[in-house]
């Protein structure tokens, strides 16, 4: 705790009206505030719950599939939110403002549909009174789909070696 809002004189004890705190970790404090009166010994208690979100980041297993399949999404750390919510989005180009809500997807974890088409996936953090307070750690599930440009058939009479060849094209997304 501290005694000013930049977070550089230490709280000693004493008497303040306020005092300010600052966490960069993921955690769920509560605090609990005594005030006293010391001329006629009349006290009062308060008591207030403080979540710090942690800073989460999004995985993708497999990153990415081979023409079609599904993809298993989490978040690191999956606890420390608190009376938080989670709510996982996608998005078919990745770009900002493109992401939209997915239905039930609320958890840490989410198993993504089966596809043939890449999609990018992003979480939306909000705290116990429904306000944004961290938007999207964001991952990419990409489908690789490999196609052959061209082939050099090849052929053989009996027993022996051919070689055969092909030329591939990869799209990058």
């Amino acid at each position: 705790m501290y005694e000013d809002a930049a977070a550089t004189i230490p709280y000693t004890g004493g008497n303040f009206q306020t005092v300010y705190v600052k966490n960069n970790v993921g955690s769920v404090t509560t605090y609990t505030v005594n005030a006293l009166n010391t001329a006629s010994l009349c006290q009062n208690f308060a008591t207030s719950t403080v979540t710090v979100m942690p800073a989460a980041t999004a995985s993708s297993a497999p990153a990415s599939i081979c023409v079609s399949g599904t993809a298993d999404l989490s978040l690191s750390p999956t606890t420390g939110y608190g009376a938080g919510s989670i709510q996982w989005q996608v998005s078919s180009t990745g770009l900002s403002g493109s992401y939209t809500d997915i239905p039930s997807a609320v958890n840490s974890t989410y198993s993504a549909p089966s596809t043939s088409t890449s999609f990018w996936y992003g979480v939306v953090f909000k705290d116990g009174a429904g306000t944004t307070c961290q938007l999207n750690p964001t991952v990419s599930v990409m489908v690789t789909n490999p196609q052959l440009l061209t082939t050099t058939p090849g052929s053989r009479c009996g027993t022996g070696s051919v070689q055969l060849q092909a030329t591939a094209i990869r799209r990058q997304r």
